[in-house]
């Protein structure tokens, strides 16, 4: 994980076991990446991560695949808009351009 996102922030979920099932990689105020386990999704966590972050900041970003739209749908929900559509060219791939402002 650290190699992935070595200059973030890193919330952390655990479930009541102490094993990971969530986190949220931030890095001024940029949603590097929000993963929560599959079997642990719609339950709220990845609102919850938001939400943490959100209490620290006055605004954020994020990109996010056109395509997956579980991540788009949460996102959406905790009232980021999105600001611009671009083609990633790497991955082929329609991609949102997202903020939320306090």
């Amino acid at each position: 994980m650290a190699t992935l996102l070595p200059k973030s922030n890193l919330y952390v979920y655990y479930d009541n076991n102490k094993h990971i099932v969530g986190f949220l990689g931030e890095m001024d105020s940029y949603i590097a990446g929000l993963f929560v386990k599959k079997e642990f999704q719609t339950l709220g966590i990845g609102t919850q991560l938001i939400n943490h972050v959100k209490e620290l900041k006055n605004s954020l970003t994020l990109h996010v695949y056109k395509k997956n739209s579980k991540a788009l749908k949460v996102y959406l929900k905790n009232n980021f808009v999105i600001d611009a559509e671009t083609f990633d060219n790497e991955t082929d791939e329609i991609e949102f351009s997202m903020t939320w402002k306090k």
